[in-house]
């Protein structure tokens, strides 16, 4: 693909990733056969928005890998470390709350804490002290 074709291209998949269209975007990127850092890159942003946090930082990595002195991608790659962490740091308190109100309706082991939250997440989507 020449670089002008190649440029239009990724700019439609980054006008996808603008509106939050996730799947159009990733559906683009498959499309290329050539692997460069911008796709890894943009791959990366598909990923992050799917809250892949994992495979997005992979991605990244590659696209750096490639491009070392870029900064869209080493500044990505910093927001994306930091919306992981806020993202873990996040489910470690939601398990936490879950844990306290299993520990409220009886629950005296590990089991009956699964049970108790799985009942929860049934009844009022999410144990979140009913």
């Amino acid at each position: 693909m020449d670089e002008e074709r190649e440029e239009e291209f990724f700019g439609k998949v980054r006008k996808a990733l603008d509106i939050g269209d996730a799947g159009r975007a990733e559906k683009l990127l498959y499309e290329i056969e050539e692997r460069n850092a911008e796709w890894y890159y943009l791959q990366s942003l598909v990923f992050r928005e799917k809250m892949w946090f994992s495979e997005s930082r992979k991605s990244i990595k590659k696209a750096i890998k490639l491009e070392p002195k870029n900064k869209e991608y080493r500044t990505a790659l910093k927001e994306l470390e930091q919306k992981a962490k806020e993202n873990r740091k996040k489910e470690r308190a939601e398990q936490k709350e879950r844990e306290r109100h299993a520990q409220q309706m009886g629950a005296t082991d590990k089991a009956d804490a699964a049970l108790c939250q799985a009942i929860c997440e049934g009844l009022c989507d999410g144990c979140n002290g009913c």
